[in-house]
């Protein structure tokens, strides 16, 4: 296995391989401007797998470009300047001649580019220090930085590899369990999914949505809400339901449902607004969840997509999976990306899965099944939550335990839907999508904003923590950030996009231009700090407007607009080198973190405490 990255400049290229396998002094390998060198490589090496971050869109195709005679700095700024894909550039075609073992580890992350991750795991945010815009050929010096630069990305993707290699298992799984070559390493969860119930591409007709309505679907009381979903002039994908359902308000819409509680609010200035109310409940409490639904609705009411000609292949995944789970069997877990990866290939439409009636069969039926359920069972208990599969519920008595548990028998007798049902005595919420649940044996599920941070995604992790920290031990804040002692966990980390240009720091009251486009920024108790944002260019023709100006023309002036970064201290100081187990600065504002954590609690989650 090798890792790699590539660096293209417009009259040099280099890539760095690294082998962590290999012995020490020959894991790392750096081949400059040398064609025929990387194409020896290849062939000694091209039944070895390749890890890259984004390299599917981006390292890959450079790769097999300048393998193919091709010119790697158009092909660079064709992706990055013209933010097209790699296949849309000409010659492209070609570049199939060569077969690579690529595994892209940025797979299923959102938004999170790889300094970003560097930041999170809190190493050295290095940035290149020369830039990718110049014409000429790079001086020793330039490329010596460039190759220092290109191997701490290498030793980053490496990192986060690590962290993520049970998906990199999952695939090997899948791909061993089917026969396929190490070449669909190289493919997304659907495409991947695509490729094992054998889908082919088709067209249909515009019939996305002629909704099939399942005849085990029994409503009564709330069978508005299906006429809704059938009436034309619904049908629209801006089009939503928010109504109330057993006392408490759901937004059914074409993607799914969810409840939300709270109330309208009068305003005298404007029409009512919705304002949710979070909330902390005990009493017996269950968690209705329905097994694999939108799989199961697949099988069980024949809402595969049309473009597999035999459906009964996902049938047999189902119950692979099942028999695998109860033989402990870890290929069960591989198979759960085939499932879960099928529905959401029917709604992209350039997935070969692509079949927009059948993702909308399976939506709507999806949340008139669970209406149906809250339909039988709402005279027992009251509705907390809401969501895509499943329920929590209060019963109003402990006696009506037994008979929501019978009437959601009979509801999954009828609708073929398995239902699994957990029991808590506590439910943290402040919405749909963020709550914290406690069983009787103290064991906790936790989701959204209360879910135990990661090292792929800590942004801020104190406030998690130390919410968490009050709901579950009922330790204050201000005692749980006066004894955590972990500098990582107060970082927030920046970055730079859209129509932002820079990001600018004040120093000793002067805004500084900074280079990096992703900082680490913490709250500072130093008169010197000052406040962090980012800047954008604006036009006017008030010259009486202009903060920072730039150029004058004969009818505007260009200025610069400065926008402070939400949730940062008015001073902050930076620290992007490597802050693992450093010790915390003596300038660290611990006050200001209490006094986000005591605001956060009571706007957020109604819990006043004091200081």
């Amino acid at each position: 296995m090798f890792i790699y990255d590539f660096e293209i400049f417009k009259y040099d290229w280099l890539v760095v391989f690294y082998n962590p396998d290999g012995e020490e002094d020959k894991q790392w390998l750096t081949i400059i401007n040398d064609k025929e060198k990387l194409i020896n490589f290849y062939n000694t090496y091209k039944n070895e797998i390749f890890v890259g971050f984004n390299s599917r869109n981006y390292d890959l195709p450079i790769w097999k470009c300048i393998m193919s005679n091709g010119n790697p700095y158009d092909l660079s700024r064709h992706i990055i300047e013209g933010e097209k894909k790699w296949f849309e550039f000409e010659g492209s075609d070609v570049f199939n001649q060569y077969s690579i073992y690529n595994y892209d580890v940025y797979l299923g992350l959102v938004d999170h580019g790889l300094k970003t991750l560097e930041a999170f795991m809190g190493i050295n945010i290095e940035e290149s220090g020369v830039s990718f815009d110049i014409d000429r050929q790079l001086t020793n010096e330039e490329l010596n930085v460039t190759i220092k630069y290109c191997q701490h990305d290498v030793f980053s993707t490496y990192e986060v590899f690590k962290i993520r290699h049970e998906i990199f298992e999952s695939y090997i799984g899948l791909l061993k369990e089917y026969n396929l070559s190490f070449e669909y390493l190289n493919k997304t969860r659907a495409q991947l999914s695509a490729k094992i119930i054998d889908a082919k591409r088709r067209k249909f007709s515009d019939d996305e949505f002629n909704i099939t309505i399942v005849d085990t679907l029994v409503l009564k009381k709330y069978d508005y809400i299906r006429r809704w979903f059938m009436d034309k002039s619904n049908h629209s994908y801006d089009k939503s339901y928010f109504i109330p359902v057993a006392g408490v308000y759901h937004k059914l819409a074409w993607g799914g449902a969810h409840s939300f509680i709270g109330a309208y609010k009068k305003s005298n200035s404007s029409s009512p607004k919705f304002i949710s109310r979070p909330i902390d409940v005990s009493g017996l409490l269950l968690n209705i969840d329905v097994a694999s639904y939108y799989p199961n609705l697949i099988k069980r009411y024949q809402f595969m997509s049309r473009a597999v000609s035999n459906p009964k292949m996902f049938d047999d995944i189902i119950e692979k999976r099942l028999e695998y789970k109860k033989e402990k069997n870890p290929i069960a877990t591989s198979l759960k990306i085939v499932l879960n990866a099928t529905y959401g290939g029917m709604k992209d439409k350039f997935s070969k899965l692509y079949d927009p009636l059948m993702a909308n069969n399976v939506s709507v039926n999806g949340q008139l099944l669970l209406i149906d359920l809250i339909e039988k069972i709402e005279d027992y208990c009251d509705i907390l939550n809401t969501n895509t599969d499943g329920l929590i519920v209060k019963c109003k008595t402990v006696e009506y335990k037994n008979d929501i548990i019978t009437k959601c028998d009979e509801w999954s007798n009828r609708t073929g839907m398995n239902l699994e049902i957990d029991e808590y005595n506590r439910l943290v919420q402040r919405d749909v999508n963020s709550y914290i649940a406690f069983t009787a044996d103290g064991e906790i599920k936790a989701k959204g904003a209360l879910k135990k941070t990661s090292v792929l995604d800590n942004n801020m992790a104190i406030v998690n923590k130390s919410i968490r920290e009050y709901f579950i031990n009922k330790i204050h804040p201000k005692d749980f950030i006066l004894a955590n002692n972990n500098f990582v966990d107060y970082m927030s980390v920046l970055k730079l996009k859209g129509k932002y240009k820079k990001i600018q720091h004040e120093q000793t009251g002067i805004l500084v231009d900074l280079s990096e486009k992703i900082v680490r920024a913490f709250a500072s108790t130093d008169t010197s700090d000052g406040q962090i944002g980012r800047s954008y260019v604006v036009e006017t023709e008030d010259k009486q407007q202009l903060l920072f100006p730039i150029e004058e023309n004969d009818c505007f002036y260009e200025d610069w607009r400065f926008n402070k970064f939400s949730n940062t201290s008015d001073k902050v100081f930076i620290d992007n080198n490597y802050i693992l187990n450093k010790k915390i600065p003596i300038k660290l504002d611990k006050q200001w973190y209490i006094e986000l954590v005591l605001e956060k609690l009571k706007n957020e989650w109604n819990v006043d405490l004091k200081l």
